[in-house]
């Protein structure tokens, strides 16, 4: 028996195949390069793009939002011509529809600290990347930690390092994000990062109002800010916005700002850039650390449910405390 969702898979699919079938005479415009960018947040898309528009006239690069496969029927056939048409097809989060015909450059998003795919304890059905010709890699160790989540050839890494990371050297624009985000210009700039969650529940909003701490009082932490000319910026996985939106649109805090998404895209800043700017950074599981450790400024880990977390997700590098160098 079918469910719903091995169902949806079933039928979407034979979807795809058959849009394969039909525009597999389709041709194919060498100089064209289509790029699919997932979040705003942290996005190695968003650079390579504008490289490639400013610095590359004879390819013309398109950019697409998010997975083609989440749209309405007719989008979806739209956006698979474009696709499909495409000589070279870069994304971030893993497999695209594609063919034979089409080339596809994966930038990935993060040197990984915790278990995916066929490395975590929640994913079923996990198996080796299909439709993926190159993987963008920080360095050789990086191609070990990776492929054992995902499983392809040495041959498809390709060490480029991470395109986003240049953002963090973009100094001469710190006053410009403190009158965005409307600081005082004499703040420290703190953000706190937290990695993805999958128990996200009514007991998760007590988590993100304690910090994932059992005592913990939020307007004290705010008059802690307000004394020692901090702010302190809130960036969630952009995947946990809206709960995030729940909890503090109640609570009104001078210091502490909820950077959404949203916001992201409105500021026509890459959130790297901002990133850079900062004077700390507060996570506990997510790879921003280690992007964040070419800056040499100071990290504090509040790894506050590491055994819940390391139930569910697993560690691909441990022991946590040597690979987290901070308090």
């Amino acid at each position: 028996m079918f469910n719903k969702k091995s169902l949806y898979l079933s039928i979407n699919f034979l979807f795809t195949q058959i849009i394969k079938l039909m525009f597999f005479w389709l041709p194919i415009d060498k100089n064209k390069v289509t790029l699919i960018n997932k979040y705003e947040a942290g996005s190695n898309i968003i650079p390579v793009y504008k490289y490639l528009r400013k610095n590359n006239p004879t390819i013309t690069p398109q950019l697409l939002k998010d997975n083609p496969n989440k749209r309405s029927i007719i989008k979806q056939v739209l956006t698979y011509i474009k696709l499909l048409n495409s000589k070279i097809i870069i994304t971030t989060h893993g497999p695209i529809f594609k063919t034979k015909k089409n080339i596809t450059f994966d930038l990935w998003h993060g040197m990984p600290l915790k278990g995916m795919n066929l490395m975590d304890n929640i994913t079923k059905n996990a198996k080796p990347f299909p439709n993926i010709d190159y993987l963008n890699s920080y360095s050789p160790f990086f191609n070990t930690v990776m492929n054992s989540c995902f499983g392809i050839k040495e041959k498809q890494y390709i060490v480029l390092g991470s395109p986003k990371n240049d953002y963090l050297f973009n100094q001469n624009i710190k006053k410009k994000i403190q009158y965005l985000l409307n600081f005082s210009t004499n703040n420290k700039i703190v953000f706190y990062m937290p990695t993805f969650r999958d128990n996200i529940n009514k007991d998760y909003e007590n988590f993100i109002i304690n910090f994932g701490f059992k005592k913990f009082n939020i307007q004290r932490m705010n008059q802690f800010l307000i004394k020692n000319k901090i702010n302190l910026i809130l960036k969630p996985h952009p995947k946990e916005d809206e709960i995030w939106k729940k909890v503090f649109s109640r609570l009104h805090l001078s210091n502490i700002l909820l950077f959404t998404e949203e916001n992201l895209s409105k500021s026509k800043y890459n959130l790297y850039e901002i990133l850079g700017n900062s004077d700390l950074l507060i996570t506990d599981y997510s790879s921003v650390y280690i992007d964040y450790l070419l800056t040499d400024k100071p990290i504090i880990f509040i790894p506050t449910d590491i055994d819940q977390y390391q139930k569910n997700r697993n560690f691909l590098l441990e022991p946590y405390d040597f690979w987290t160098p901070g308090p």
